[in-house]
């Protein structure tokens, strides 16, 4: 019975031992992270800090009263507007520092990218369509002799608009006013 008093205490520290050991190996990358979210908190706080000071600066040059008073006030004013200039940059290192984690939110912010890559280039493409010239060339699958025996009809009229294929819709106001004129000297009767 005295030996296996023995062994308890000796039990008790072995169990122990393996439970730190897991315990270790459990959060042995926990300490990475945190401290990028406390190092993020710590520059959010300093960036209100500075914010803070500089509206401290503002509210006390509105109490100066004397030139020396005012020469201090500017001074603070200036050296709070340089520490909010100094967090601004500090914040802006940080963020042009920062890496996307490795996995998934790494293989989405790819995946983002080529998305925004995708798009651009469509954008650029469907800007080229636009960029026509400004009035539709004479229709191609007439030729000259058809085109000119069309033009020596009667009671028509010839008007050149912007647009590359369906004049209508690429120059509606244009179209519309031609047509408004043409049906206005019909009806005036200047056209038969």
């Amino acid at each position: 019975m005295m030996k296996r008093l023995n062994t308890v205490p000796a039990a008790i520290l072995a169990v122990l031992l393996i439970g730190c050991l897991v315990a270790a190996f459990m959060t042995r990358n926990a300490g990475t992270r945190p401290a990028a979210t406390a190092k993020t908190v710590a520059g959010d706080q300093a960036v209100a800090r500075d914010m803070a000071l500089f509206d401290t600066a503002d509210r006390l040059a509105a109490l100066a009263e004397t030139s020396d008073e005012k020469n201090q006030a500017q001074e603070a004013q200036r050296l709070a507007d340089h520490e909010l200039d100094q967090a601004f940059a500090t914040a802006l290192r940080q963020a042009v520092a920062y890496r996307v984690p490795a996995g998934p939110l790494r293989d989405l912010a790819a995946r983002i990218d080529q998305l925004k890559t995708r798009s651009r280039t469509r954008r650029n493409a469907s800007l080229s369509w636009t960029r026509r010239p400004p009035t539709a060339p004479p229709i191609r699958w007439t030729f000259s002799t058809q085109r000119e025996f069309c033009r020596a009809w009667p009671n028509q009229r010839e008007v050149t608009v912007k647009g590359a294929h369906f004049l209508p819709e690429d120059s509606p106001h244009e179209v519309a006013e031609a047509t408004a004129s043409f049906v206005a000297k019909v009806l005036a009767g200047q056209i038969s």
